[in-house]
Order: C-alpha cells, then structure tokens, then sequence
C-alpha cells in the first residue's frame, strides 16, 4: 500500500472533509485514485458543501471509471451555482469490489474564471483579454489615436487613460446618464466616454404559495405522504398556515418516523432554489421535528435528484427556517425525514413548508 494516499476505515461511505477557512465558488474537482489495484479505485462519489460546516448541500454525484492507474486524474464539474462555501466534503461511497479498502490519492479543487472581457484584433484575427496584459498605454503627447496605436502594436485595442486627472471630467449634464462622464478626446477619430452607473439590487424571494385545503385542493396541486397520522394530512403542512399547536400540521403515522417523506405536484414546473420550514410549537418540538433530512425534486415522480441534505438541530418553536437547495426546474419536489430530534421512530411532523426562488434584482 502507497502511504501518499488516503482510505478510509470502510471501503464504502467514507468521507474526508476540507475546511478552506473562507468561502471559494469552487466548480471544479480533480481526484486521482491512490493505486493501481483496480477494485480499489472509487466508483460512486458525492460532494457536498458547506458554509458551518454543520449543514452541507450536495453539490455533485459521480460514477468514477475504472481506471487501473495512480497517474490518470478525474475531472468533475461541481456546484453548477457558482455559490461561495468554505467547508467542502468528499464521499467515497463505494468501489469496483474490493473488500476492505477504496484509495484515494490526491483532490484538486478549482474553478474557471469566465469573467474575463475577451475581444478579437481586426488585423491579426487573435483573441486577447486583460488578463493578457493586453492594455494599451497611449502617451499623452502622442500624435496618434488608439486605433492606429493599438494596430502598430499588433494587440488589441484598449486604452490605458488616467481617469483620476481632473481635466478629464466633463462637467456638462448629459442626457439618460446619472453618474459621472469621463471624456477624453484622441485626435479627431475617436473619444472614449465611460458612463458610470450605479444600480441598486436586491435578493427577491418568489415564495409558490399553495394555501391548500385538501390533499388534491386547489388542483393541479397534490399534496401526499408515505403515511399520515389521523387528522394531520400533509396538505396541512401546505396551507399557508405556520399555526402548529391547533393541529394544521403533517404528521406521520405512530412508528413511521424514520424515512417517512411529504410531497408536493405542482401539475407543471416550477423553478426553485429554496425552501421554508416551520416546525411544531414546544410541545412536541423536540420529539417530532426532523433533525437529519433530504430535499429532492423529480419530472416524473420516479427519478429523483437531491438537492439538499441537511442536519438541523438548532430548530426554535413555530419558528421558520430557511435552507438554499440547488437549482432545479421541477414538478415534484420531495423532504424525507432520515432521523427526527429525539432519536425515536415515533413520529415526524411539520407545521409548514414553502418552496421558492432567490434571486438578484
């Protein structure tokens, strides 16, 4: 066995975590198997992330191929939302049929900077970006405009202008602009105006409000459960009311706790990246509340994708609790309940539940 590797004590569901110590984007992971025995080498791999490192998100799902070498490395596009963590996890959930161990050798995490401005020469047919080192200087004494600078010098054609010189500011109004204009006049072909905007934006919740009645009211929506104890039907827990000591809550059936699941048809798509949680009120807070959990969401009610998994403990009385989940465009969305507070299969129940999309605007 190479001792420059990693295994973990089972061959399967074993995890490493890294703690980068600020949040990344990372979209990018390189893993590279610890050994050139085959079965050893990783099959089925999940990332998840996290900001806490407490509730971790899923942010990919692999089937590695069987490759018998420690030099070949494996690239895999992670967290397609391009959202900052600082905790991320590798799981090695299981290998091509070794018994005792799955290897790992080394992982990379990265991510492609696409936020570079890339323009084309008109002359050489080339591609340059600023990070390139592109950027033109035309002197202030040059007799020539940045068009001719810039093609004499076989590179792309930006301008290098010290907008901090006070003789550069145009103090007349100009029309649909708020903020400053720069102008600087290059010969008589060209003038380079940069108009500064300032825009305000903001973080806007859709919340799909369902307000139900019944299990198949208002249609098209259809609330259901793996079981229901009697009188507490999961449309209860989509009726738009967050009241959860007069009974309007789901809650499953005696003994049904663990893995039970509440589910949600839209009868068509909806887009969503978030979701609301209200629990019970103390009375029955820290017995029912669901304590590890999984969000999914399906097209046909038969393929599902995870997009979220979370461990809260932390749940406050009627209170509502927030959690991001990666994008989906769905019309089934699903929460399964894998373990409730109080460690028994008694009962899970929720008072309320909201699914929605965040946005920028």
């Amino acid at each position: 066995m190479n001792n420059n590797q990693w295994s973990p004590n089972s061959p399967s569901n074993g995890w490493v975590m890294i703690d980068f110590g600020k949040a990344y984007p990372f979209t990018k992971l390189k893993l590279k198997n610890g050994n050139t025995n085959t079965t050893a080498t990783p099959k089925d791999v999940r990332i998840e992330a996290s900001h806490d490192g407490i509730i971790f998100n899923v942010v990919g799902s692999f089937t590695l191929p069987q490759i018998a070498s420690d030099t070949i490395w494996d690239t895999l596009d992670i967290n397609s939302n391009e959202l900052s963590y600082r905790f991320y996890k590798i799981y090695l959930l299981s290998n091509y049929g070794h018994s005792s161990v799955t290897q790992l050798s080394e992982a990379v995490f990265g991510a492609i900077d696409y936020r570079r401005v890339i323009v084309k020469n008109p002359t050489t047919n080339q591609h340059y970006s600023l990070s390139d080192n592109t950027l033109i200087h035309l002197p202030d004494n040059s007799a020539k405009n940045m068009i001719l600078h810039g093609i004499e010098q076989g590179k792309e054609i930006q301008l290098d202008v010290p907008f901090g010189k006070h003789r550069y500011l145009n103090d007349k109004p100009v029309a649909n602009v708020s903020g400053k204009v720069f102008t600087h006049d290059i010969g008589k072909i060209n003038t380079l105006n940069i108009k500064e905007f300032l825009e305000n934006k903001s973080i806007v919740t859709t919340w799909y409000e369902t307000n139900m009645t019944s299990n198949n009211t208002p249609s098209p929506l259809v609330a259901s459960a793996s079981s229901e104890y009697s009188g507490y039907s999961a449309c209860l827990a989509f009726d738009g009311n967050a009241e959860s000591d007069g009974g309007m809550i789901w809650a499953s059936a005696t003994g049904q706790a663990i893995n039970s699941w509440i589910k949600l048809d839209y009868g068509e798509n909806r887009e969503i990246n978030t979701v609301s949680i209200v629990p019970r009120a103390e009375k029955y807070l820290s017995q029912q509340t669901p304590k590890d959990f999984i969000v999914e969401s399906s097209n046909n009610d038969s393929n599902w994708s995870t997009l979220g998994k979370f461990s809260v403990t932390s749940w406050k009385p009627s209170t509502e609790l927030t959690l991001p989940l990666t994008h989906s465009n769905s019309r089934y969305y699903k929460i399964t309940v894998l373990s409730v507070l109080d460690g028994t299969n008694n009962n899970a129940s929720l008072a309320d539940i909201k699914f929605g999309l965040r946005e920028v605007k």
